[in-house]
């Protein structure tokens, strides 16, 4: 018995020790990792830059306007930067489970098969920010998470996190509530999305908290949004998003 004891704890000690190991390895490829440096990020547009300063400043971000305005591509290039400099501890990736008119909910496999080609742009730019060696080593130490919304509205956000909620136009008031909520002390969320682009019935969460955060003078947010003028994806989505307004207006 005493030797079968003996055996269990060697074995143990051996298991704690490659695990040590393993996340001493994690840290020293993450380390060198930072040794990535990706060009600066030069807003285009008056909205941008303004974007781009409340990112750095304030700790509850609203964000409205259509494809191709640069929402989702400024708040992950930052978060990815702050990450690599190891400013904060850890970047969410998140969105409601409604994607255009069908429930993630139904489909097969774990949140991050469901998630991922929804959020995969912002992946990407968080991955082309870091460089792929960090980016890979972050996503294994799980500082890189993809969550659906659900899931969200039950964690607390205590320590240095940015939480990046796109999509928010299809989610609701209640959602949107649970998810602000959370927020601690050193905790940044941008909620962004496209009011125009919507499968909720009635008032959405993302024009919800907009009105909330009017209303009531809510302090550290902020609320940009973007027009057409600051689409700088291409002529043609801007022809396009255009031509989509005016013909929503007759």
């Amino acid at each position: 018995m005493g030797k079968f004891k003996k055996h269990s704890k060697d074995k143990s000690s051996k298991r704690k020790e490659k695990q040590k190991g393993g996340e001493r390895e994690i840290r020293e490829k993450f380390t060198e990792g930072r040794q990535h440096r990706a060009p600066p990020i030069e807003p285009k547009t008056d909205n941008q830059k303004r974007y781009m300063q409340v990112l750095r400043t304030e700790r509850l971000i609203v964000v409205r306007g259509s494809a191709g305005t640069g929402k989702s591509f400024l708040s992950s290039a930052l978060a990815g930067d702050a990450l690599l400099r190891g400013d904060i501890n850890k970047v969410i990736v998140c969105r409601p489970n409604v994607a255009m008119g069908e429930s993630i909910g139904h489909r097969k496999g774990s949140d991050w098969d469901k998630l991922y080609p929804f959020v995969r742009p912002m992946l990407d730019t968080l991955k082309k920010r870091m460089g792929g060696g960090s980016y890979d080593v972050a996503i294994a130490s799980k500082q890189i998470e993809i969550q659906a919304l659900d899931a969200i509205r039950g964690m607390s956000f205590d320590g240095n996190v940015v939480i990046l909620c796109d999509e928010m136009s299809n989610s609701t008031p209640a959602e949107i509530r649970s998810v602000v909520t959370r927020l601690g002390e050193k905790a940044q969320m941008v909620v962004m999305g496209d009011p125009k682009q919507t499968d909720i019935r009635g008032e959405n969460g993302l024009d919800y908290i907009c009105d909330m955060i009017n209303k009531y003078k809510i302090p550290d947010t902020a609320i940009i949004e973007f027009t057409a003028a600051d689409i700088v994806r291409s002529g043609i989505a801007r022809a396009f998003v255009m031509a989509f307004d005016k013909e929503a207006s007759q």
